[in-house]
């Protein structure tokens, strides 16, 4: 049998110096692999097993011995941390659905109130909006226009009286006359932008949306010692975010996952382990 070692003593290739790649797929109504996806770099990877015991022991003489010990189950759990944080892992981290936002600056819009009267406060940052659905990404070609709410509006100059983050679509309001006018008047603000069917889309992450993502995962290992690779196939896998997401670190941030292996009807075992696939 390929993987036996037939010698009768043990082989320092036998020893393991892990390493691999890690891919997932969602399945089809059959429960087989519909595509899988590389997930990245997985920076560690453990396989836990457990087990619960039944132990009957035998009354029939002064000391008690134990006459039976039985499995009554046995469990496998996945645990790994991915270093990728792209749209598609992050969404899985996040229990969240994931879709392609609408910009509103493709569209534009016209005297959008983005902050309301009396709630106006100088040196402060605020958010362009149409309706609550935040602007990304604003363009030269997004002609944009603040005023004051008030009923004979004033218009605010751009780089004077307010600063723009185009990347996150937000104002910062300077603290000049005219501001400070219109906060000791309890005035608001209102934003006008001019449409471009250019403007950037970005993709969106609803998160705590979904109650679980369940998939089949494949480990493709190779030992960096030897260069002799392992697929592991572990067929139906739900997976819950269990762990730390640095947004502020010193290191490569990680999305740690935790992973229960279920049996699948499309399969006779809950897992299957091919050893090795390279040949010597």
């Amino acid at each position: 049998m390929a993987g036996i070692n037939t010698t009768g003593v043990p082989s320092v290739n036998e020893y393991l110096i892990g390493r691999g790649s890690m891919q997932w797929a969602e399945m089809d109504s059959t429960g087989l692999p519909v595509g899988y996806r590389d997930i990245g770099n997985v920076s560690e990877l453990t396989i836990t097993s457990s087990v619960e015991t039944y132990e009957h022991f035998s009354s029939r003489a002064g000391l008690k011995v134990r006459d039976l010990r039985t499995i009554l189950q046995q469990d496998l759990t996945l645990k790994f941390s991915v270093e990728n944080i792209n749209f598609q892992n992050l969404a899985a981290f996040s229990s969240g659905t994931a879709s392609v936002y609408t910009n509103p600056a493709i569209a534009g819009f016209a005297d959008k109130v983005i902050v309301k009267a009396g709630d106006l406060e100088v040196n402060s940052y605020y958010m362009i909006h149409s309706a609550g659905a935040p602007v990304f990404g604003i363009t030269s070609t997004n002609a944009i226009a603040v005023k004051t709410t008030n009923a004979t509006p004033a218009t605010l100059v751009k780089d004077t009286d307010y600063t723009v983050d185009a990347v996150s679509g937000m104002i910062f309001v300077k603290s000049t006359a005219t501001t400070l006018a219109s906060v000791a008047a309890g005035e608001g603000l209102a934003v006008t932008l001019t449409a471009d069917a250019t403007a950037t889309t970005v993709d969106k992450i609803a998160a705590l949306t979904e109650t679980d993502i369940t998939v089949a995962v494949r480990f493709i290992g190779v030992n960096a010692e030897t260069g002799k690779k392992v697929i592991y196939d572990f067929h139906k896998v739900t997976l819950t975010p269990d762990g730390d997401f640095s947004l502020i670190s010193d290191e490569a941030a990680k999305l740690p996952f935790t992973g229960a292996a279920e049996a699948s009807d499309a399969y006779a075992n809950t897992a299957d382990y091919y050893y090795p696939v390279t040949q010597a």
